[in-house]
């Protein structure tokens, strides 16, 4: 596979060093070669975890609105495929180890919607003591708890489809994302120099550099 859009971020961070890599090197091209100064995964790594700051500093600044998030970030909505329910619930599971928060769901026999509820409602939802909490099928809800999706009622069958943001992570493992690897950078291009800003300023700071 190729990572054009990752790869562009760390073509543009080795110049800011500056640094050459030891041989001719496009994005997109396979895979990268090492720098004179640094090697090709410690450059993959700068940008990772640039791209994990770049990520929380928005969601930090955004209070974690979700609304003003994906105004902000579109590319980072991502639509799952139909996963099996069981007792209601669904765990977090690849391919969707890059997931961070729930958008909305549908029942994927029907498409009917499932409403989002509020995390701290989850023992209310689970008590089944409050009439005002009590689902049907034909009016279900959905409650996010950490990596649990919990669907009520909880006799729930069969599968959903859901839509939530993603951190620019491997979605099969939850780790950083590989260079030449089967994922890209999740971020619009209009994002890589705030990346690269960030990557270049971790680099001299852990280098003990100041320009």
């Amino acid at each position: 596979m190729a990572t054009p859009k990752l790869d562009r971020c760390c073509i543009e961070l080795l110049k800011r060093i500056p640094d050459q890599f030891r041989s001719s090197f496009t994005a997109g091209s396979g895979v990268m070669p090492r720098g004179n100064l640094l090697s090709a995964e410690t450059i993959v790594d700068y940008v990772n975890r640039a791209m994990q700051d770049l990520f929380g500093n928005f969601w930090q600044s955004t209070g974690g609105d979700v609304k003003k998030f994906i105004g902000l970030f579109p590319e980072l909505v991502g639509i799952s495929e139909a996963v099996t329910l069981a007792a209601g619930n669904y765990v977090i599971a690849s391919p969707y180890k890059n997931f961070k928060k729930l958008i909305g769901a549908v029942l994927s026999s029907t498409n009917k919607f499932i409403k989002v509820k509020d995390s701290s409602l989850y023992t209310v939802y689970l008590s089944q003591e409050y009439t005002d909490y009590l689902p049907t099928r034909d009016n279900p809800a959905i409650i996010q708890v950490s990596q649990l999706l919990a669907c009520f009622p909880q006799n729930l069958t069969g599968s959903i489809k859901f839509h939530y943001i993603k951190v620019p992570l491997d979605p099969l493992t939850g780790g950083f994302l590989v260079q030449n690897g089967d994922t890209d950078s999740p971020f619009f291009d209009h994002w890589n120099k705030n990346i690269c800003d960030i990557a270049y300023l971790k680099y001299l700071e852990e280098t003990n550099q100041t320009t």
